[in-house]
């Protein structure tokens, strides 16, 4: 398993000539990036299975065609790239924590909603008991000053 904080570190796995499968911890950011399993196979090329799942001869030959160009433009670009895409990822988090806080904040206001309801609730059973027994208190009255008239 690996737990990284840079894409780029698995560079420093290639001298693991036996690597044949790899797996990156469930959640970890890199997953999501566009070609991170790309990058990963090009530079592990020894990898039989990446995440549970079979590296398969497209994806190599999609990996060379993609970063071996490189060999033709500067290391530059790949670290651009990379930096760009962990740029991207950085304001993926950043919208992350903010949809957190956002949820959290609104499962306050929702439990605040709730505690109302509940009051506005028992506000209105206590209402509803007063008022039976005011109709209760009025009809008793009734009673009494019908049968008062009647003698």
């Amino acid at each position: 398993m690996l737990l990284t904080t840079k894409l780029e570190d698995v560079k420093h796995l290639q001298c693991l000539d036996n690597l044949t499968h790899l797996s990156i911890i469930a959640g970890n950011k890199y997953q999501e990036l566009e070609h991170a399993r790309l990058y990963i196979i090009f530079q592990l090329s020894t990898l039989q299975v990446l995440d549970e799942a079979q590296v398969i001869d497209s994806e190599r030959e999609n990996s060379k065609q993609r970063f071996l160009r490189g060999m033709n433009s500067s290391i530059f670009d790949f670290v651009a790239e990379i930096e760009e895409l962990e740029f991207h990822l950085e304001e993926k988090e950043k919208e992350l924590t903010n949809l957190k806080t956002q949820s959290k904040h609104s499962n306050i206001e929702l439990s605040e909603k709730s505690k109302q309801l509940i009051s506005a609730s028992n506000s209105n059973a206590q209402s509803e008991s007063k008022i039976e027994e005011l109709l209760a208190e009025i009809d008793t009255k009734n009673l009494l000053v019908r049968a008062a008239t009647n003698h």
